[in-house]
């Protein structure tokens, strides 16, 4: 049985129409509701125009009473930040609040992505912030203050620049230049830590990685630096990372999602 529920898109886009048609033939029971910088209303329309005709023949076929047009769209929700924009880039503003659960944007510096935000999660005491893609951002640390888990993208910079130079070697000159130009607006795993350790955290948590390290020595070389900054309560994601905040209590407990 569906609750009610809400849905914050983060970062990449390319998954939301299927998001979308998952949670509706699962059985949602309203619209989908998407929130977002300014632009996420004509995400949100080309997603719905994309799939508007696979929604007839569905409907067509499973009939109303399984997937009804009407809980089928998706509706965008901008995220305006009260104020004039400042080269600090420390707005903040509510997004949604529903009962003791409160959503807030955070802006962020991913330049030219302008607004860019995270968010932070407030509910009975627990508290998480989800950065989406930003660069060291020190007016982050005030968003993120006493947060019990950040989760923070991240880019090994290092790793990035033997890319890059490979790329160049063999005379893939496009693929060299963004390799080059991905590096100056993403964080790193030591400046992430140090945001964390600032804000007193009490897990940082690495996901969105650049380049995704999947083996245990690439996972070693993307955190290298990460133990010199911050001494333990730190993990990398990887699919099936689950992290539980027990209300009542300050403890992060770190688990599978059982499929």
């Amino acid at each position: 049985m569906w609750a009610e529920s809400y849905s914050l898109t983060f970062i990449h886009i390319g998954d939301l129409g299927e998001l979308n048609l998952q949670t509706w033939a699962g059985g949602r029971p309203k619209p989908l509701d998407v929130y977002g910088g300014p632009g996420v209303e004509q995400v949100v329309d080309g997603f719905n125009q994309a799939y508007r005709q696979d929604q007839g023949y569905r409907t067509a076929h499973h009939t109303e009473k399984i997937v009804p047009a009407a809980t089928w769209p998706m509706v965008a929700h901008p995220v305006v930040l009260d104020g004039p924009e400042t080269p600090e880039r420390s707005r903040t503003g509510l997004v949604l609040e529903d009962g003791p659960l409160r959503i807030s944007a955070l802006e962020v510096n991913h330049d030219p992505v302008v607004p860019a935000y995270a968010y932070r999660f407030d509910y009975e005491g627990r508290s998480v912030v989800v950065t989406g893609d930003t660069k060291y951002h020190p007016p982050l640390i005030t968003g993120a203050q006493g947060a019990d888990v950040l989760v923070s993208e991240a880019i090994a910079r290092p790793m990035v620049e033997v890319l890059e130079k490979s790329l160049a070697s063999a005379g893939n000159d496009r693929a060299a230049a963004i390799m080059h130009d991905v590096q100056d607006y993403h964080i790193s795993p030591t400046e992430a830590a140090k945001i964390a350790n600032a804000a007193g955290v009490k897990l940082l948590v690495f996901y969105h990685l650049m380049p995704a390290p999947d083996a245990f020595l690439t996972r070693r070389l993307f955190a290298h630096g990460v133990n010199d900054v911050r001494k333990g309560n730190w993990a990398i994601a990887e699919d099936g990372s689950l992290y539980t905040l027990p209300l009542g209590s300050s403890e992060v407990q770190i688990g599978r999602v059982r499929y």
